[in-house]
């Protein structure tokens, strides 16, 4: 068995989306989005923005990053030189967009906060008989209108959790949407189940 460990990317962020009252909506809706953002950091404030996430919430690297790959013995030693930068295969998008058009459908009052992070966001570790094959490894991702993240890795058509104990990110700035959603047209985790996985891999065979 060889050892790869995939170094996810160095640009990336954390992701919060949740309801807020529709007061706040109409108060922010035509706000700077400086205002918003000082609105929901403010220390004093009952409920921060990292806490406004009953609809997503999530840290990784962004859709777009690059990833490098090195083998390591059994003890984690590298062997050889690091290969890449790669691109991300991505397997599927799930949408988590704000809509001006509901055309009819029932809408959420929601915040939607990005912040925009350097460092590292986890490390994947890919076992394999063979070399390392970048048309092998896919990812899940995250669309939302202030970012769109990295949430999930696929290495020959089977999930791997990120390893996120060295990961460390420095804070570079934030962004802020408020708006109504259509939940209607949200796709939730639940979505991905192991049918519409196999769905998507039988479709990039073809």
């Amino acid at each position: 068995m060889r050892y790869f460990r995939v170094y996810t990317g160095r640009y990336g962020g954390e992701l919060c989306i949740g309801q807020i009252p529709q007061e706040e909506l109409d108060r922010f809706k035509d706000a700077d989005e400086s205002d918003i953002i000082n609105h929901y950091c403010d220390y004093d404030n009952e409920i921060q923005w990292h806490e406004i996430d009953g609809i997503e919430h999530l840290s990784g690297p962004y859709a777009d990053s690059s990833y490098y790959v090195q083998e390591e013995d059994v003890d984690g030693n590298a062997i050889g030189d690091e290969i890449g930068p790669f691109d991300y295969n991505h397997l599927y998008g799930r949408e988590a967009y704000l809509s001006e058009d509901s055309r009819g459908n029932e809408t959420v009052p929601v915040l939607q906060m990005h912040s925009a992070e350097k460092g590292g966001f986890g490390e994947v570790l890919i076992e394999s008989e063979d070399d390392f094959d970048p048309d092998k490894f896919y990812v899940g991702i995250v669309e939302s209108d202030v970012a769109n993240l990295i949430e999930s890795y696929y290495y020959d058509k089977k999930e791997i959790e990120p390893d996120f104990d060295y990961a460390d990110t420095i804070g570079k700035g934030f962004y802020a949407f408020v708006g109504e959603m259509v939940m209607a047209w949200y796709d939730d985790r639940a979505s991905i189940s192991d049918e519409v996985l196999t769905e998507y891999f039988s479709y990039l065979e073809d």
